[in-house]
């Protein structure tokens, strides 16, 4: 019970002591800040001048007997003849008692100071600007679009002038001006110069070959108390000076980009560096497809292919997909019935079961083959009962080469029937072409018949093979009239390459 006394004296005592407003919830402020009239402002103000004043940096534009709820954050006491600090400010309220507070911030903190202590030393525009676009070289004939973006703070944004300037010896002309005053376009203390009546008005393309600088002034307007207390409007303007820019006179040089356009998707373009200006190349159409199944087929329908492009996904072709094989299987088989043959997909019935009560057998040739038996067809009667046929061999010729004639296998199981032998090729002597023992015109008449293409003992000789070898006796590596000179002065005794 003690303690309890004792926390509720200590509670009164603070109670006693601490002022009301220590415990002012900050709704009150914002209850009170919504009873207030805001006005734009961006005035430097300070502390008047001639006389000790103190200013007070309060959390809201009031006094204290007119909402218990102010305090005061920050205090600061100028002599007489003291310099007085700037301070910025972003707003300008006016109470409910018609009193002008300034509001500004001070060690960080937002607060309010009653302006009839203060005194103006200055307004002015506090713009800020982001993704200008601005010519920096022109080409003439060439479009340009204004872009970008002009923010202010502090004040109202009224106006946006634009002139667009040309120098030319020493001397100034201004070639267009533009004032923006839309107030839908300024509103919120911004303005979007893309796409904007004052963005139309300049026409680049129109531009003669000279020199030129663009410029934008901004117009705001702002409440301030001067140091009379009179409570005044400002206006000030700001430029914002742009880079100079040449407009001359330019020469398209195109290089391939092996790129395609979003217009084009199939021609490659071109570009020039220079001015940027890019064009598709005609006649450069390259496709690179790919294939959807929009209908698969069945055993019971067609199905639908669509060849596409892989770039742009347009329709190139369509295909019609063939009706798929039915799938057999045997139905209802008994000891007495063969069963019917239906497909499993669909269930149509392919085949009718036959009665195998008292038949005789027929079987055929089914040109199928068992493990045990590959060489043995399976012949089969339609009532299931199977028997092989005779042994035989379906072969083909396997590991042939040049020098070796190649294994004959059975195409069913692999198996070598017959085993090949090496090709020894049968050496020539020198320019014996007809191989009678002898070298004379007989083997000059092969070698010409040989060379005008007509039958010879030469045709179908490989070049390098020893037939080839002994007819070409002057070893360039042809067969022609050559060779046949040489054969012809070796029979009749003179000098030849043949010894």
């Amino acid at each position: 019970m003690k303690k309890i006394l004792s926390l509720f004296l200590i509670l009164f005592v603070l109670a006693a002591v601490l002022p009301a407003n220590t415990f002012a919830a900050e709704s009150d402020v914002e209850a009170y800040l919504g009873k207030c009239t805001q006005l734009p402002s961006s005035a430097v103000f300070q502390a008047k001048k001639g006389k000790e004043i103190t200013l007070n940096f309060r959390n809201m534009p009031c006094s204290e007997d007119t909402n218990k709820a102010s305090e005061i954050l920050f205090s600061v006491t100028y002599k007489k003849d003291d310099p007085r600090t700037d301070f910025t400010a972003t707003a300008f309220y006016i109470n409910t008692e018609d009193n002008g507070w300034y509001k500004t911030t001070y060690n960080g903190v937002e607060c309010y100071v009653f302006a009839d202590n203060t005194q103006s030393s200055g307004g002015y525009a506090n713009a800020t600007t982001t993704g200008m676009k601005y010519p920096t070289e022109h080409f003439l004939g060439k479009k340009f679009d204004l872009e970008g973006i002009i923010s202010v703070t502090g004040s109202r944004l009224i106006a946006l002038e634009a002139n667009l300037v040309r120098v030319e010896n020493g001397k100034s002309e201004t070639i267009t001006t533009c004032k923006e005053e839309d107030s839908s376009l300024l509103s919120g203390g911004t303005f979007n110069i893309k796409g904007s009546m004052l963005a139309s008005k300049f026409k680049f393309e129109e531009l003669p070959e000279g020199n030129y600088y663009l410029n934008y002034v901004i117009y705001v307007n702002g409440y301030y108390v001067d140091k009379d207390g009179h409570r005044k409007i400002y206006t000030a303007d700001k430029a914002i000076l742009m880079e100079d820019f040449t407009v001359t006179e330019h020469i398209c040089k195109f290089e391939k980009t092996h790129t395609t356009t979003s217009w084009h998707p199939h021609r490659e373009t071109e570009i020039c560096h220079g001015c940027g200006e890019e064009r598709e190349i005609e006649g450069t159409e390259t496709f690179t497809t790919k294939t959807k199944v929009i209908k698969a087929a069945t055993c019971l329908q067609e199905g639908k292919l669509q060849e596409l492009c892989v770039r742009c996904n347009s329709i190139l072709g369509t295909e019609v997909i063939p009706k798929e094989n039915h799938t057999p299987v045997t139905v209802n088989k008994t000891d007495t019935y063969t069963g019917d043959v239906v497909c499993s997909v669909c269930n149509t019935l392919l085949e009718k079961g036959t009665d195998i009560t008292d038949h005789k057998h027929r079987p055929v040739h089914t040109g199928e083959y068992e493990d045990d038996h590959p060489h043995r067809e399976i012949i089969r009667c339609f009532c299931g009962m199977e028997s092989y046929g005779e042994e035989h061999f379906e072969t083909e010729i396997i590991n042939k080469t040049d020098v070796y004639t190649g294994d004959e296998v059975c195409v069913t199981c692999g198996e070598v029937v017959a085993g090949g032998e090496e090709i020894v090729e049968k050496e020539y002597a020198s320019g014996d072409v007809n191989s009678d023992g002898k070298v004379n015109a007989l083997d000059a008449t092969q070698i010409l018949r040989y060379a005008n293409n007509k039958s010879s003992v030469l045709t179908g000789c490989e070049k390098g093979s020893a037939m080839f070898m002994t007819a070409d006796v002057n070893r360039d590596g042809k067969i022609n009239a050559l060779d046949a000179t040489q054969i012809l002065r070796y029979a009749n005794n003179k000098s030849s390459v043949l010894k």
